[in-house]
């Protein structure tokens, strides 16, 4: 089991996973790239209502792909 330390919206929080570091830091900066994306586009927006706008946009991609496979 793999213990890794990751950074979202200037938070560090430690994850533990059998997949592999790397992995899991590469998923970490993508999303974290996607909610500060959000942020520089809407000023008023908290961290919080960021992520989760966010995350529906991800699960919305997820079952898209589920649906047209």
């Amino acid at each position: 089991m793999n213990r890794i330390k990751i950074v979202l919206s200037g938070k560090e929080y430690t994850i533990q996973t059998e997949e592999s570091v790397t992995y899991v830091k590469q998923l970490a900066e993508s999303l974290d790239a996607k909610i500060e994306e959000y942020m520089s586009q809407n000023d008023s927006i908290s961290v919080t209502s960021a992520c989760m706008l966010v995350s529906l946009g991800l699960m919305d991609d997820c079952v898209c792909l589920l649906y047209t496979s």
